[in-house]
């Protein structure tokens, strides 16, 4: 992951990055989260799914669990992807998903601002499997903003989780890069 991250950081250092909106509205929408002091409780999951009034339907108007899989996709629980029909929504039940905030880790990410949750339908090694390239797909994002609002890259962060995330962008990666370090403190607006 320390090459992607190293390699995406400096595509948007260097400006490559300016053509593909996504990244300036993630940036954006980042930074607004520390200016405002947004809550994570008032996040959803990144996909929209968890919405009361989003709805995945396919062409033949069956209700899905979400917009990526299909009527004959098993979820992780072993039930289908199909829920239900769009002419009897009294009756579509989800069962099958766990929202990021009933995820063990992710209320204390600092990314999650950025991230909002891997794949709500995953679980075990699928889940960890995606909640670790969602994280390492944040941290550039995560490091551009803070360089915005500081001036400073941010190569390490210190909290309550895991160690293996804690190194942005590995010893020989974006440190170089960092003309200064400086410690400061952001607080982690958590549910």
């Amino acid at each position: 992951m320390t090459p992607y991250r190293n390699q995406a950081f400096g595509e948007i250092r260097s400006g490559m990055a300016n053509n593909f909106d996504a990244v300036g509205g993630r940036i954006t929408g980042f930074i607004d989260s520390i200016r405002t002091a947004r809550p994570a409780a008032s996040l959803g999951q990144k996909c929209g799914m968890d919405k009361s009034d989003a709805i995945a339907v396919d062409l033949n108007c069956n209700v899905l669990t979400c917009q990526n899989v299909s009527i004959k996709g098993i979820a992780p629980n072993g039930e289908l992807h199909k829920i239900g029909y769009a002419s009897d929504l009294a009756n579509v039940k989800l069962n099958t998903a766990t929202h990021w905030s009933k995820q063990d880790d992710c209320p204390n990410y600092p990314m999650l601002q950025i991230c909002q949750g891997s794949c709500m339908f995953l679980k075990g090694p699928l889940w960890d499997t995606s909640c670790d390239n969602a994280y390492s797909d944040a941290v550039p994002i995560f490091a551009a903003g803070i360089e915005f609002l500081t001036g400073y890259v941010p190569v390490r962060i210190e909290g309550d989780f895991r160690e293996d995330r804690k190194d942005l962008f590995g010893a020989a990666g974006v440190r170089q890069a960092a003309s200064t370090r400086k410690a400061f403190p952001i607080k982690v607006v958590a549910v």
